[in-house]
């Protein structure tokens, strides 16, 4: 009955548009972009939101979908003065168009447009149009860019093409609700707004446009979709898409490893994001003509990002990350699973996502697909070959906790990269133990990305992570394609655990060489092993572990990490000739390397670690880990005869040191190396 009414409404509607003004041109059926009117295979359309009931994820999402949406209600609008939950404080004193603004705006605009097609009530037309209105008010609006990204004129930046997308998007889902002189009002002001600075924008050949990334993908992206949202209605829609679909195209081919490899740290992978509504916004534009989705690197990124996920659902903190949120980007499972009906993508969508997030993702999530656990049918360790180049080793796939998750790198990603090659961290039951400071917050320092302050932010820096620093210099960090180490051996086996060993010596300037050489023997024992060749008799040589909480020192090189509910038991020793001493300390954004680029304080974290210093011409540093519950008495690690030992849940776990071979075991499984 539902559906019904709204047809009804839409055949009027077009028949007094055309009558009332003149419009005999031959239209599109809309809505078109990610919603077609009709039951047409393939594509969402509004007869299927007549069986919602079929799926309580879905039909919970509109009941939440109209109760935000009546708080939208409450506000004729937003604007970048406009303090509404979700809005930064930091950026609402500033009245800044950040990325929580543009959010914001793009929400309000689908949830009101989604729910006027859903229901046929005015309210939410209304609603759409007033904060176009807005929008388009150059005092009210004075740029829909973020004050950060104000360089040269025109203003334009990734908040820019969210806005107008959504902008569009509403516009091509309405379309048959609205007036000729509305349309013609939506249009030329997203001609103004957005249309004619990108075409500006481009002849200025802006760095996003040359060094290919995340703001590449959404600028385009989102203009892409801005095109194809306002069809022929604009008469640059096809140069905007013969310049935007053959680059996104070829980003898609280029800018990813073969095994999906992102190009930026697992923090800023969520931007596939901006490929993903293309890639679904050009299938519907093109009939499904080609549904990129089925491409690569989409299942592949996917996968990488699975990888990339630990219980309980945070991301793995290399490079430019907040690795202790928690959250998965859930509209591109969604849509990838939903593409290739992909059961063990579809488990780890609902494994982290209680509820549906965004309408896009609503639009997407296909239910019929089962979900297939991983277990048996994926490795529990893998190296990855480029960017980045991860090497993770878990216990198991549970997605709430496992005993122990280590994870290290031996590259370099291509943007938001830190000087963190050769870093390695280490979880366990689902917590962190054994971190990455991760990023600033709330917001990046004015200068965090130049070349000549960024590392007085030990965020940055190499002695913020877990690596070896020599003689107090930073690693290389340029050209970044280089500037990176290599894996010379590793093997990952289900049963036993996993060992890789690391060249890093093109990284360091002043080592002739450097290696790590980590082992992880389930379910939480692992080996680290850093080695350094130095020219001269007197190198100073710092190695950091950076904990979740202050580490416990208890003498002769034990420290002890408590989580919640798991704990680390730590010994460190020389193998070479140089001792070690061993100091704890804490990190802080010290002045003037302590404000954002608007002059407000950043968070101090005060990040724990333990320093173990020693020099030399050479240094050889075993670090031994055993994580285990934290639910009592915890014991050390003791040497002996053999080497060291750790008695943990009732097995007795020796590692021994003969011919410069290690070996690890627990009397009933070994590595050997």
């Amino acid at each position: 009955m539902r559906f019904f009414f709204l047809f009804a409404l839409m055949v009027i509607a077009a028949f007094s548009n055309s009558c009332d003004h003149g419009n005999s041109r031959v239209k599109t059926e809309y809505p078109s972009i990610f919603l077609v009117k009709e039951e047409t295979r393939d594509f969402t359309s509004l007869e299927d939101f007549d069986e919602l009931e079929k799926d309580d994820r879905k039909a919970e999402y509109i009941k939440r979908l109209v109760s935000e949406t009546e708080k939208d209600l409450k506000l004729p609008y937003i604007d970048p003065t406009t303090d509404v939950e979700g809005r930064s404080p930091v950026h609402l004193k500033h009245a800044n168009v950040s990325y929580d603004m543009a959010a914001l705006v793009g929400d309000r605009l689908s949830r009101s447009a989604f729910l006027f097609l859903y229901t046929g009530e005015q309210k939410y037309k209304d609603l759409v149009m007033r904060q176009i209105e807005v929008l388009y008010d150059t005092i009210l609006w004075p740029m829909w860019c973020d004050q950060a990204h104000v360089n040269i004129e025109p203003h334009l930046d990734i908040r820019t093409c969210r806005i107008s997308m959504w902008v569009a998007l509403a516009y091509n889902w309405l379309y048959d609700y609205l007036t000729a002189e509305e349309r013609h009002y939506i249009v030329d002001g997203l001609d103004k707004r957005a249309i004619q600075p990108f075409w500006q924008k481009l002849k200025q050949r802006p760095g996003w446009y040359v060094r290919r990334h995340n703001w590449f993908t959404n600028i385009f992206g989102g203009m892409g979709i801005t095109a194809m949202a306002l069809g022929d209605d604009h008469p640059d829609t096809k140069a905007l898409l013969d310049t935007i679909v053959p680059a996104m195209i070829a980003f898609n081919q280029e800018a990813f490893g073969e095994m999906g490899e992102c190009n930026e740290p697992p923090g800023y992978a969520g931007a596939v994001r901006f490929q993903v509504e293309f890639a679904e916004a050009y299938r519907y534009y093109t009939k499904n003509n080609r549904n990129l989705l089925n491409e690569k690197p989409f299942p592949e990124v996917c996968y990488w990002m699975m990888y990339h996920t630990l219980p309980p659902g945070r991301k793995i903190g290399f490079g430019d990350t907040h690795p202790e949120r928690l959250g998965i980007n859930s509209h591109i499972f969604a849509a990838v699973a939903g593409a290739n009906n992909d059961g063990i993508l579809q488990r780890h969508y609902l494994n982290y996502t209680m509820e549906i997030g965004s309408v896009l993702e609503f639009l997407w999530y296909n239910p019929d697909i089962e979900p297939v656990s991983p277990d048996g049918k994926l490795p529990l360790g893998i190296e990855y070959k480029e960017y980045g180049t991860s090497l993770i080793s878990r216990t198991s796939w549970d997605p709430e906790s496992t005993p122990c998750v280590v994870y290290g790198k031996a590259g370099r990603e291509y943007n938001h990269d830190d000087n963190d090659v050769g870093q390695l961290l280490i979880d366990g039951f689902g917590e962190r133990l054994i971190i990455d400071p991760g990023a600033p917050s709330p917001i990046y320092p004015r200068d965090y990305f130049r070349d000549t302050t960024q590392y007085n932010y030990y965020s940055r820096s190499s002695r913020g992570h877990n690596v070896l620093v020599i003689g107090g210099r930073e690693m290389i960090a340029e050209p970044n394609h280089l500037a990176r180490g290599e894996t010379t051996r590793s093997w990952f086996n289900d049963t036993i655990g996993s060992y890789w060993e690391i060249d890093l010596t093109p990284v360091y300037g002043n080592a002739s060489r450097v290696t790590r050489k980590v082992a992880h023997l389930f379910p939480g024992i692992v080996l680290v092993h850093d080695q350094a060749e130095l020219p001269g008799e007197n190198n100073t040589v710092d190695l950091r572990w950076h904990a979740i909480n202050p580490p416990q020192l208890r003498g002769s090189g034990n420290f002890v990490v408590k989580g919640c509910r798991a704990a680390l038991l730590a010994k460190v020793i020389s193998l070479g000739d140089g001792e070690l001493s061993f100091t704890s300390g804490h990190h802080e954004y010290k002045p003037p390397y302590n404000l954002t680029r608007q002059g407000d304080p950043l968070v101090q974290h005060y990040e724990p670690y333990i320093k173990i210093s020693t020099k030399g011409k050479s240094c050889s540093i075993l670090s031994l880990f055993a994580i285990t519950e934290n639910d009592g008495a915890l014991p050390s690690w003791e040497e002996t005869d053999e080497g060291w030992t750790i008695g943990l849940n009732g097995k007795n776990y020796v590692i021994s040191l003969q011919d410069d071979e290690f070996n690890l075991t627990d009397g009933s499984k070994e590595i050997s190396f």
